[in-house]
C-alpha cells in the first residue's frame, strides 16, 4: 500500500511541478492570497506523511502572513504588488523539535527568498530566482 501511495505522490507532485511553469493573468492581483493555504511541496519535493500531519500552512492577511511550519510559528510582512511578493523580517517562536528542526528552516528559506507568485485554481506557487520551478506550492483550504 505504502508503494502506491508513494507512486500515486509522485504524480500528483509531478503534475503540480508541471503546472508551475503556467501563469494565471486573472490571478495576479494580491487580494486572491488573503487565505489559509496548506502546504503541498517544498523546494521541488512532496511532504512526507510526518509533515503532512504536522499540517504546515501560510495565512496571506492585508499585507500580512502567519504560518505554521510544523513546531513554530511565523509570521512576517509581505508586500504584493502584481506577482512580485517579498516578505519583511520572519519572526518565530523558538520551541526546539529536533525532528523538525531542517524541515523548518528550509520554510524559513522559502519565505526568505520569495519573489514571484501565481495561483492557477487551488494553488498557489511561490518563486524564487527560476521562473519555472516553484519553491513551494500550497493548497487553498
Amino acid at each position: 500500500m505504502r508503494v502506491v501511495t508513494a507512486a500515486v505522490l509522485t504524480m500528483t507532485l509531478s503534475g503540480l511541478i508541471s503546472a508551475c511553469a503556467t501563469t494565471n493573468s486573472t490571478l495576479s492581483d494580491p487580494q486572491y492570497l488573503q487565505k489559509r493555504w496548506a502546504l503541498v511541496a517544498l523546494n521541488g519535493e512532496a511532504l512526507s506523511e510526518t509533515q503532512q500531519a504536522k499540517q504546515p500552512y501560510i495565512q496571506m492577511q492585508s499585507q500580512f502572513a502567519s504560518a505554521y511550519a510544523g513546531c513554530n510559528r511565523l509570521s512576517a510582512p509581505y508586500q504584493a504588488e502584481g506577482d512580485s511578493i517579498q516578505f519583511g523580517a520572519i519572526m518565530q517562536t523558538k520551541m526546539a523539535c529536533l525532528n523538525n528542526m531542517k524541515f523548518e528552516q528550509r520554510f524559513i528559506d522559502m519565505l526568505a527568498y520569495s519573489e514571484r507568485w501565481t495561483i492557477n485554481g487551488d494553488y498557489l506557487r511561490f518563486y524564487a530566482d527560476n521562473p519555472e520551478q516553484a519553491i513551494a506550492v500550497f493548497k487553498a483550504q
